[in-house]
């Protein structure tokens, strides 16, 4: 891999200039709060946004392990959201609130994920024009969700066209909703060049590094590593069965970044299956991949590319004796692609998850095709040049329409002021308050718009409030909505062990007339919002 400083300097220019992109609906956000609602500081995914900011003030507090903050039931922590805790022990550190650290983890993050994918795609391509084409592709490409809207073609009442909702494929939109997922798309994009360095010119130290990221993955993202891991075997025994013999060292590489990852992958094991709360917890942490359909209009240009790169590929194995960055890079993603859609459809609750920046593979394969299209086409024109170079600019352009559409209509949305990203301020003061008067390890009731803006500011310990982390969650509901609606009382709140009760503009949309709480104590109040103290 050669990167001259020049072209260092013009990716790092296009770099900003997607970071900035990605921050205009928070800009907007931020922009468009006053003196009656505060921007909630999330563009997509509210819900998981409290949660990773509830594990930011674990970390706040001195905590390096994760506890679910969304129910109640005693349980142990577990090594998992890393990321996040770390984030609160980082802000504790600075004197930084937690949504500026949220804030500054997205763009640090995001900027060390397009640049290592363009390391990446460096490493494989020595053509600037092919290197840009995969970088813009993986790192702005989308799918073609607007040619859905635009012919009123949706295959199910259920999902909608992916470009503008599952952010896990999609480099640009995760980047845009939350810092984790730059730094696992970092990791893997760092992993994935380590690995055919390693492939064209093996060097031992290559394998450590590898082992070392793979596990920084598990403890980002407990099931994070599976996808890379999954290709780079693939490709080692391919390798062996193309030159019929055991390349034992890569072989050996390969058992050294498994045996790496088993105490971890054990720790996460006996956390999720052999605990009651965490064995409810993974039975409602269910993420579905939607209908195929939704993945081929999903990546649309992507898929059309990477036909003729699939279909070249006996022709390369023949052609391409040396051992290359390049050769070995065509291997990986196909690879990381065929596992990927295989385990998307894998019966397992969280399929979805397994597609994470997706567009990576998709993006270097769908370089090889353009390349091997423009090659194909360059025997019967002549000057093709100058097509070709319009033709790799317009298909970035085309790729990336659903991403521009979502930054946009997300920035004119939120400029709205849409009760789904704003919070009357009466609620963010009561809330304050309550972080500054109640242990962290207080019981709140809420319901569960309050609940997830509590988490948010105070990390409070909530009776209920997420699908996932609630435990028992429908049980847990039907216990909220019966004592907002007066069919609940003192004893049965202390009976769950509930310290807190907050009556905002979230709950008393969902009460029946005339509900009184006798026997409670009113410890806050403002002209919106008032909190009881629930005495033992």
């Amino acid at each position: 891999m050669s990167i001259s400083k020049k072209e260092w300097f013009w990716v790092l220019l296009v770099c900003v200039g997607l970071l900035a992109l990605s921050s205009l609906p928070y800009m907007v956000g931020y922009a468009s709060q006053d003196e009656q609602l505060v921007f909630s500081g999330v563009v997509a995914d509210r819900p998981d946004y409290a949660v990773h900011l509830a594990a930011m003030h674990l970390g706040e507090r001195g905590e390096w392990h994760y506890r679910l903050r969304f129910t109640t039931e005693p349980h142990p922590g577990k090594p998992v959201k890393q990321a996040y805790i770390a984030l609160g022990h980082l802000a504790r550190l600075c004197g930084l609130s937690l949504p500026v650290t949220f804030q500054i983890a997205r763009l640090a993050f995001g900027l060390t994920a397009l640049l290592a994918i363009y390391g990446l795609v460096a490493l494989i391509f020595t053509a600037r024009e092919l290197r840009l084409l995969a970088f813009g592709l993986a790192a702005f490409g989308s799918g073609l969700g607007w040619l859905q809207w635009m012919v009123g073609w949706e295959n199910s009442t259920v999902f909608s066209p992916i470009d503008f909702w599952f952010f896990d494929p999609y480099v640009f939109f995760g980047m845009m909703v939350f810092p984790h997922f730059s730094l696992v798309t970092t990791l893997n994009a760092l992993v994935a060049a380590l690995f055919l360095s390693q492939m064209a010119a093996f060097r031992w130290w290559k394998w450590l590094a590898i082992s070392i990221l793979t596990v920084m993955m598990q403890w980002i993202q407990p099931f994070a590593p599976l996808m890379i891991d999954i290709s780079m075997t693939a490709v080692v025994l391919v390798r062996c069965v193309i030159d019929k013999r055991l390349w034992l060292r890569d072989l050996a590489g390969l058992g050294w970044v498994a045996v790496a990852q088993i105490p971890l992958l054990w720790i996460n094991y006996q956390a999720f299956f052999s605990h009651p709360v965490w064995q409810g917890f993974s039975a409602q942490n269910i993420t579905l991949t939607p209908p195929p359909i939704y993945l081929l209009f999903g990546f649309g240009v992507f898929w059309i590319l990477a036909i003729p790169a699939i279909l070249s590929l006996p022709t390369r194995l023949a052609d391409e004796k040396e051992e290359s960055p390049r050769m070995y890079g065509l291997w990986l993603s196909i690879a990381w692609c065929l596992a990927g859609v295989f385990l998307a459809y894998f019966p397992l609750l969280i399929q979805r998850r397994f597609l994470h920046a997706f567009t990576i593979p998709l993006a270097i394969l769908a370089a090889f095709g353009f390349d091997i299209f423009f090659k194909w086409l360059g025997s019967f024109l002549v000057n093709i040049q100058c097509i070709r170079r319009l033709s790799s600019m317009s298909l970035v352009l085309l790729a990336s329409i659903s991403s521009l559409f979502l930054v946009l209509g997300l920035g004119l949305l939120i400029s709205q002021r849409p009760p789904d990203f704003y919070d009357p301020v009466e609620l963010v003061t009561a809330l304050d308050w309550l972080a500054n008067t109640a242990e962290s390890e207080d019981v709140v009731l809420a319901e569960e718009e309050t609940s997830q803006l509590a988490a948010v500011r105070g990390g409070f310990l909530l009776f209920s409030g997420h699908p996932m982390e609630t435990v028992d969650y429908p049980e847990k509901r039907a216990v909220v909505e019966s004592f907002y609606a007066g069919e609940l009382g003192l004893h049965e709140l202390r009976a769950r062990g509930i310290r807190w009760v907050i009556y905002g503009p979230y709950e008393y949309s969902s009460l029946s007339a005339g509900v009184e709480l006798p026997g409670f104590e009113q410890a806050y109040q403002n002209e919106v919002v008032t909190i009881y103290r629930v005495k033992p």
